[in-house]
C-alpha cells in the first residue's frame, strides 16, 4: 500500500482490520484487537536503520480494540527531517503472542512549499 505525506506535516492515518469472509454477501466483521499492541518501522530499504518507529508503548499508535482500529499519529516534528520514498511496515502482537505484519508498503513524502 502505497501512503503519500507532506515533508513536516503530521501523519494521520487509520488502518481498519477485517476478517476476510468466503461470502461476497456477507459483510466482513472486525477484527477483535482487546490487548494487542502493535509497531511501525519506517526504513530506506530493507535492512536499512530504522528512520522512525511508531508503537503503541510511544503512543503514537492506538489500537482500538473489538472494532479493528490502529491510528497512527506522527507528529510533524518526526516528519520534517523525511524526504523521498520509504518502505513501511505494521505489526501486531496479538494477547495470545501471535505476531502479524498486518501492513505494508512505501511512504512517498514530498517537499513542502509552505516553512
Amino acid at each position: 500500500m502505497e501512503l503519500n505525506l507532506v515533508r513536516g506535516d503530521t501523519w494521520n492515518t487509520t488502518f481498519v482490520l477485517r476478517e476476510r469472509r468466503a461470502s461476497v454477501y456477507v459483510a466482513p466483521t472486525p477484527i477483535n484487537l482487546t490487548g494487542a499492541t502493535a509497531r511501525l518501522q519506517l526504513r530506506t530499504t530493507v535492512t536499512g536503520p530504522v528512520i522512525i518507529e511508531a508503537t503503541t508503548i510511544n503512543s503514537k499508535l492506538v489500537v482500538g480494540g473489538t472494532n479493528g482500529l490502529i491510528e497512527l499519529a506522527m507528529p510533524p516534528a518526526d516528519t520534517v527531517g523525511l524526504l523521498g520514498t520509504y518502505l513501511w511496515d505494521l505489526e501486531l502482537t496479538y494477547a495470545d503472542g501471535v505476531i502479524k505484519t498486518v501492513a505494508g508498503g512505501r511512504l512517498v513524502v514530498t517537499a513542502d512549499i509552505t516553512r
